[in-house]
């Protein structure tokens, strides 16, 4: 049950409700300001490999954190409803900041094996996002979850503008010392640091009331419910397309930029901040304004059609300064989708736990991640726009399900078995 926080006693019923979720947001924020600056120097630093290897070291660095956290989404959605969203949060952040150390001295010393274990490990305790997502659920009523999922993932993408800006304009153009890299991640495993101190002293924890169902059983239900629901099955595949869409455009579109338009490291940072803030310029106003006005399945439709039409756009594009601007329309387009898909989760999952039911969507996340990081880059070889035009298509496809979805609920509000 969630335990009882002090107020002040003039707050306002809205702060009253949201206290409990501020340490998570920090903390999320912080993470992220580390994914953010991961990506772009993974990137940078494929560029200086051999030719004949650097997509498939591409391949195997990009690729090693969504496989741990396909296994870690639900195990930590499992452990954090039964001992607590602090203790797993705070085991969390602890290993992560050990890690972070590692990763940069990996990156100075060459060390690419044991760089790739160390991203498999990080995606295995990772569990800032998701145990916010499930505090979220824990503290306010399902009508409010899409507004405030919104909010949440204002968090990461302010860090997104922050983290490569602070690269851009603190690290040289030309790299002549590789502890260059290692500064940025020992200053974020301080960040993972201050982190634990902050949820050590003010989070308030939301455990949920212990499950008596096993996983072996859980998995059970989730398949069950696949088998013989048509309207959550929809919804699971719309969301394997939709994560798919998602994941592959915010993983591909940094090293799209480097190679298309070989684009160093500060450059590269610079667009990657420039288009983190249209998301964040979504997440704080247009989100919260759409959810008020229209359905989940009626934004996740309008905006899967439009971001197919620009994704084909952009990957036909040749000015830099034309594709910039394009790629920022992109990102808003697939920002919209975010809120609008958990909402979904968590409206067709009332009646289980939440930290499962959104262990179970976060595994097909990270799963679909997996599947761009394995093959984006094997296209990239081939083609460079060909990730686009996939994404593209798969947008479409995004729109198709949706629909069909919005076709069963309308039937169904009419009494209307399907």
């Amino acid at each position: 049950m969630i335990q009882e926080t002090f107020f002040w006693p003039n707050m306002h019923p809205d702060l009253k409700t949201i206290t409990p979720l501020i340490p998570s947001l920090i903390t999320v924020f912080f993470a992220y300001i580390g994914f953010s600056i991961t990506v772009p120097i993974i990137t940078d630093i494929s560029m200086h490999m051999n030719q004949d290897v650097r997509y498939q070291w591409l391949t195997i660095l990009m690729s090693a954190y969504p496989i741990g956290a396909i296994l870690g989404a639900t195990l930590v959605g499992s452990v954090s409803d039964v001992i607590g969203r602090k203790s797993t949060l705070l085991a969390s952040l602890g290993v992560s900041g050990v890690l972070y150390l590692l990763t940069g001295l990996c990156i100075v010393y060459s060390e690419w094996l044991i760089l790739g274990i160390i991203r498999i490990t990080q995606g295995l305790i990772d569990a800032n996002m998701v145990i916010a997502q499930r505090t979220i659920a824990d503290v306010l009523p399902q009508n409010r979850h899409s507004r405030f999922f919104s909010y949440l993932y204002s968090f990461p993408a302010t860090a997104f503008i922050i983290g490569p800006l602070t690269l851009a304009y603190c690290l040289p153009e030309v790299m002549v010392n590789e502890w260059h890299y290692f500064w940025p991640f020992m200053i974020q495993a301080c960040l993972m640091g201050l982190s634990f101190l902050i949820i050590q002293t003010t989070f308030t924890d939301t455990k949920q009331i212990k499950s008596n169902r096993t996983i072996q059983q859980d998995l059970w239900q989730f398949i069950t419910a696949l088998r013989h629901h048509s309207t959550y099955r929809s919804i699971t595949i719309s969301n394997c397309l939709l994560f798919f869409v998602y994941r592959g455009f915010l993983s591909f579109y940094p090293i799209y930029i480097a190679d298309y338009f070989s684009a160093n490291l500060t450059l590269n940072s610079h667009i990657i901040s420039w288009i983190a803030s249209g998301s964040l310029v979504t997440y704080l106003f247009i989100n919260p304004t759409l959810s008020k006005r229209f359905s989940e399945t009626k934004i996740i439709i309008t905006c899967s059609c439009l971001l197919s039409f620009c994704l084909l756009i952009t990957s036909y594009t040749t000015s830099l300064n034309y594709a910039s601007w394009l790629l920022m329309l992109d990102s808003i387009l697939v920002t919209i989708w975010i809120p609008s898909c958990l909402s979904l989760i968590s409206k067709h999952n009332i009646n289980q736990d939440y930290g499962k039911a959104f262990g179970q969507n976060q595994s097909i996340k990270i799963f679909s991640g997996l599947v761009v990081n394995l093959v984006f880059p094997l296209m990239l070889m081939s083609h460079k726009q060909l990730p686009l035009i996939c994404l593209s298509l798969a947008s479409i496809c995004v729109a198709a399900m949706m629909s069909m979805i919005a076709a069963q609920e309308c039937l169904t509000s009419s009494g209307i078995r399907t």
